[in-house]
C-alpha cells in the first residue's frame, strides 16, 4: 500500500514537472500566430488621420448622404450613401422589385490600418487618391490602370465612371425613407414619380 501511494505520489510529480518544462519552452519561442510589430511614429500617425479625415469629409460633401437612382441600359437600380461614423461610409446598392429593395449589396468606404481610404467595390479594393466636394478619384490597390472617378454634374447628378467606360448618371432621389414608402405606394397604385421614366 505505501509502495503504490509512493509511486502515485511520484509519478505525479514527474507529470507536474515536465508540464512546467514544456510551458518554459514555449514562453521562449516566437509566436507563429503574431507579427513582431513595426513601431509607427505618433506623430506620423496623427498627421495622416488628419489628412485622411479632410479627404472623407470632402467626400462626404460630395456624396452628401443621399439616395441615388442609377440606370445603365433598361437596367434601374438605386445607391444610397451614408456615413455611419468618422471614418465608415456605408453603400447599400439595390435593386426595387414589387416595390420593395431587394438584391442588397452592402460595400464600404473606410479608413485601413495604413491610413489609406478603402472602397471594396464588387470585391475589388479601391484606394482614394483625391477628393474634394465636387470630384472624387479611386484607384485599384493591385492594379494602377483601373479607375472609379466620381464627379458632381449638377446639384441633384453625379457622373460615376469605371476605368474607360463611358460615364453611369447618378440622379439623386427623394430622402431614402420616403423613397421606400413611395416606392411601395407606387407598385399598389400603379403611380410614379413625375421625373422618373
Amino acid at each position: 500500500m505505501i509502495k503504490t501511494n509512493l509511486l502515485l505520489l511520484l509519478c505525479t510529480c514527474v507529470l507536474i514537472l515536465s508540464c512546467n518544462n514544456n510551458n518554459n519552452n514555449l514562453a521562449d519561442q516566437p509566436s507563429t500566430l503574431t507579427k513582431p510589430a513595426v513601431p509607427i511614429n505618433p506623430i506620423d500617425d496623427k498627421i495622416q488621420k488628419e489628412s485622411a479625415l479632410k479627404q472623407f469629409n470632402a467626400l462626404e460633401k460630395l456624396l452628401d448622404n443621399q439616395n441615388y437612382r442609377l440606370v445603365k441600359n433598361k437596367d434601374t437600380s438605386y445607391i444610397y450613401f451614408s456615413r455611419v461614423n468618422k471614418f465608415i461610409i456605408n453603400i447599400y446598392q439595390y435593386k426595387m422589385i414589387h416595390g420593395d429593395s431587394a438584391q442588397l449589396k452592402l460595400d464600404t468606404i473606410q479608413l485601413n490600418a495604413q491610413n489609406k481610404l478603402i472602397w471594396k467595390w464588387k470585391d475589388t479594393l479601391m484606394e482614394l487618391t483625391n477628393a474634394t466636394e465636387f470630384a472624387a478619384k479611386f484607384t485599384s490597390a493591385t492594379s494602377n490602370n483601373f479607375t472609379i472617378q466620381l464627379n458632381r454634374q449638377t446639384t441633384n447628378i453625379l457622373l460615376l465612371k469605371e476605368g474607360n467606360s463611358e460615364p453611369i448618371q447618378l440622379r439623386q432621389t427623394i430622402t431614402l425613407s420616403d423613397f421606400l414608402i413611395k416606392s411601395y405606394y407606387d407598385f399598389q397604385h400603379g403611380t410614379k414619380l413625375a421625373n422618373e421614366k
